[in-house]
């Protein structure tokens, strides 16, 4: 019998959380996905959330400019890539007046990858995350792994900052459209 502590739990839980939000929001990103403001900014606030739980996972092994580090690196991602992805999105109007909006497979696969990488240098140099649901304690580790953690963390924080810009980039491009003229009325027949 395996036995799982509560902390493991955690840790599978909170990457399983996120490999979800990611691979659904890519999914929807390509195939087309209805366009709702609010759902685009809970998008950014959770996904915001959970960097956030990430990064205090990591506080008390780096110094507090690290994590203004990662901040500043949100801010500038977001800030670059909103006009790029405000460029790039594609909006199509349904029969019903509902808009979708797409966007290209390369920005969809930016997130996955990123992913894929920041939770392979996870897995390769802190493998206790994994397996007992514990971050290294501060002065335990190597150097390299110190530096692969600060790596996990900035490309966490450039991935928040790629969903902020795209989020943004999506609202930004959809408040530049013209109206949906409202459905055509059937006539009524009067006698």
């Amino acid at each position: 019998m395996i036995v799982v502590s509560p902390a493991l739990e955690e840790a599978i839980g909170l990457e399983l959380l996120i490999l979800f939000l990611v691979a659904r929001r890519a999914y929807q990103m390509y195939m087309g996905v209805t366009y709702s403001a609010p759902r685009l900014y809970l998008v950014m606030v959770l996904y915001g959330f959970l960097l956030a739980l990430t990064l205090g996972e990591t506080y008390a092994l780096f110094p507090w400019y690290a994590t203004a580090a990662d901040v500043a690196i949100v801010v500038a991602t977001a800030w670059l890539f909103t006009a790029h992805a405000a460029s790039t999105v594609v909006f199509e109007t349904g029969p019903t007046g509902v808009r979708k909006y797409r966007l290209p497979i390369s920005l969809v696969l930016v997130y996955i990858v990123l992913f894929a990488v920041r939770l392979a240098i996870e897995v390769v140099y802190f493998p206790s995350l994994i397996t007992d649901g514990t971050a290294p304690a501060a002065g335990t580790i190597s150097t390299v792994a110190f530096v692969a953690l600060a790596t996990v963390d900035a490309l966490f924080a450039f991935s928040t900052g790629l969903l902020f810009g795209r989020g943004l980039g999506v609202v930004r491009a959809h408040d530049r459209l013209p109206a949906i003229p409202p459905p055509p009325t059937a006539p009524s027949w009067s006698q």
